[in-house]
């Protein structure tokens, strides 16, 4: 076998790996690793407050599509991104050694086993199957008033404070709500 055969062999099984772990762990997540449109995204950082205080999480980071502006724009707070699959989270791994933000982590590991209690701000884009489910653990571990800003889905029980229509190919919904009491 030559070295260019051995080359697109290796090419291919490890292209062949990568999908099958992301499909591994969309169906083990229920969420693929869909990353943030670019308005989105823009939107989304610009909802933080510039002067709030405490860590910014976001839950199931993907790609870092949107971790990585998060962190950019608010270097005075701890930006925290959970992601499970190993693919999106190697490669956030590699970006932040290349790219590095001293005030970002990026966490392997299931954010649903990880308690929210120390938020100042949750950000997610998960599937509209998990919006329930995480409405009952934000509610059960934040802060009366903590923000959250959702991608796309909205909580069932929650009334949003705002939501924004963008203009991007999704037609995309962000979410804004503060923790009931």
């Amino acid at each position: 076998m030559t070295v260019s055969l051995q080359l697109q062999a290796c090419l291919l099984v490890g292209l062949s790996l990568a999908v099958l772990s992301i499909a591994v762990y969309t169906v083990r997540t229920g969420v693929p690793p869909m990353p943030a449109s670019r308005r989105a995204r823009n939107c989304i950082v610009s909802l933080i407050p510039r002067n709030c205080t405490g860590n910014i999480l976001d839950l199931g980071c993907g790609w870092g599509t949107l971790v990585f502006p998060i962190a950019a724009a608010h270097p005075q707070n701890g930006v925290i991104g959970y992601e499970l699959s190993p693919l999106p989270w190697f490669l956030c791994r590699i970006r932040q050694w290349v790219s590095p933000r001293q005030n970002l982590t990026i966490l392997r590991g299931d954010f649903w086993k990880h308690p929210c209690t120390d938020a100042a701000v949750v950000v997610c884009y998960l599937d509209p199957g998990q919006m329930p489910r995480l409405e009952k653990k934000l509610s059960s571990e934040l802060h009366p008033g903590t923000l959250v800003i959702t991608n796309a889905f909205a909580f069932p029980g929650w009334k949003p404070q705002e939501m924004h229509q963008l203009s991007d190919f999704y037609c995309s919904r962000v979410y804004v709500y503060r923790v009931p009491s």
